[in-house]
């Protein structure tokens, strides 16, 4: 079972995760928020808040859900069986 720290390495890996899809794509954030206002996201998916957003790590599944569709990531991997980092 996960210890009291594992909320945290949970909250960098999804944000590892996040960046790494962006490079394998090729997005910028500016990308990725044009991307998001295409799927309905309103005019808060700007550049500057998803950038901020990202990187403070603080996001929620709906969100990283969201930015994988958008884009076009349907198959993520988290890891490696058997690697819990």
């Amino acid at each position: 079972m996960a210890g009291p720290t594992a909320g945290n390495d949970t909250t960098l890996k999804a944000k590892r995760i996040l960046k790494a899809e962006m490079q394998r794509r090729g997005f910028t954030y500016k990308d990725l928020a044009e991307a998001l206002r295409q799927r309905g996201a309103g005019p808060a998916a700007n550049e500057a808040n998803i950038r901020n957003q990202i990187n403070r790590g603080g996001f929620g599944a709906g969100f990283f859900i969201e930015c994988c569709l958008a884009m076009g990531s349907y198959v993520v991997r988290l890891g490696e069986p058997g690697q819990d980092e």
